[in-house]
This record gives C-alpha cells, sequence and structure tokens, in this order.
C-alpha cells in the first residue's frame, strides 16, 4: 500500500512540474521584458525661420526697369515708393535722414541705425551707405519688419538690399545723361562681361554728380 502511494504522489509531482514548465514557455514578452533598455531613439526638431518672418514682415522689390521709369538714382529717392518708408536728404551732403514703420534712424552718421542696408549680402555698417548712387543695380529688396535675427542688430525696423548685376559670358553695359536746373549734371556707365569664358569676369562702373550753388556771391 506505501508502495502504491509513493508512486502516485511521484506522478502528480511529474505532472505539475511538466506544467509549470510549458506554462513558462508560452508566457507572452518573457525574454523582451528581460533585455534591458539601452538606447533612446532619436528625436529630430525642425523650424523653419523664413515661414515664421514671412507672417509678420513684408517684401517691396523695385527691378532695375522700375529704377529708370521711376528716375531712381540714390536711395533716398526709394523712400518715395515704398509704403511705411521716409528718407529725407538734409541737404548738407551727409547721411539722410529715415524711418521705417514709426522707427527713425539715429542722427549721427556713425551711431547705431534701425534699418540695415546691405550691397550684395554685405552690409553697409553706418548711414553714409545711403548715400550711394544706384550704379548697375539689378533689383533692390526692401523689408520692412525687425530682421535682428537675420541682419542683426541694426535691422529693429527691417532691412534694405541692394543686388548688382552680376557679370555672365555676355558683354553687357549701359550709360545714362541726365542735366537740370543749377547747371546740374549726371553721368553714369557701366560694363560687365568674361574674362575668360566660365571662370573670370570683370565689372566696372563710374558715375559724375555735380551741379553750382543755390547762392550767387557778390
Amino acid at each position: 500500500m506505501r508502495h502504491t502511494t509513493v508512486g502516485f504522489v511521484s506522478i502528480l509531482l511529474c505532472i505539475l512540474l511538466n506544467m509549470i514548465s510549458a506554462w513558462a514557455e508560452d508566457s507572452p514578452g518573457t525574454s523582451e521584458q528581460q533585455q534591458p533598455v539601452t538606447s533612446i531613439a532619436e528625436i529630430v526638431v525642425t523650424a523653419s525661420r523664413t515661414s515664421e518672418q514671412e507672417e509678420h514682415n513684408s517684401t517691396a522689390t523695385i527691378q532695375n526697369e522700375d529704377l529708370r521709369n521711376a528716375d531712381i538714382k540714390r536711395t533716398e529717392d526709394i523712400g518715395a515708393r515704398i509704403p511705411s518708408l521716409n528718407i529725407v536728404q538734409p541737404g548738407d551732403g551727409m547721411a539722410p535722414v529715415y524711418s521705417m514703420r514709426g522707427l527713425v534712424n539715429n542722427t549721427l552718421a556713425f551711431g547705431e541705425q534701425t534699418v540695415q542696408t546691405s550691397v550684395d549680402g554685405i552690409p553697409t555698417g553706418d548711414l553714409l551707405g545711403l548715400t550711394r548712387v544706384f550704379l548697375d543695380v539689378d533689383h533692390i529688396d526692401v523689408v520692412r519688419g525687425a530682421q535682428i535675427s537675420a541682419c542683426g542688430k541694426h535691422a529693429e525696423a527691417g532691412a534694405i538690399n541692394i543686388t548688382t548685376c552680376q557679370p555672365t559670358n555676355k558683354f553687357e553695359g549701359e550709360a545714362e545723361a541726365d542735366y537740370g536746373n543749377y547747371n546740374t549734371q549726371f553721368y553714369q556707365a557701366s560694363l560687365r562681361g568674361p574674362i575668360c569664358q566660365d571662370k573670370a569676369f570683370f565689372s566696372v562702373g563710374l558715375y559724375e554728380n555735380s551741379h553750382d550753388g543755390y547762392i550767387t556771391s557778390t
């Protein structure tokens, strides 16, 4: 009787061990849960500065043909063509006084300004850059609105970007002569073209601007 009982208990223990082993093998996620996490998936954050600025700023572009048709020869002349931009030349031959969107520039020629002026991407740095004559200009972009993130601290009100005509494999040039009251004389000419095809180019320009005084000495 004892032998029968011991044999029956042994059989039950074997059945229980087999059931436990089979249940452990069939449990889902056991092997995955035992694997430690060693890295985090890469996170990429993107942003578009241009699209954000376009919501708050407006850009006006004046092409070369428009400059000639409107007789725009200097930077101060564009103030009459661009809304929210006023440029006044004091008449002493020094830097002009201008304002954009209500922000007025520093009247000192070498002081910090509110509008950044650049030629072919190179900032002029001070108001004297605004007294330049437009020579061989392709187009002018006037951006109204803060451009500090793109152009620096001198673009609190906006920016004036002047782009000149770039030389190509074709010889091109233009000339102009004007005469007005007080014996005003204005001459300008430019020429550009290739030095070596597809390798080296040149661009040259010159201008002369003069007029008599407003008062005759006696």
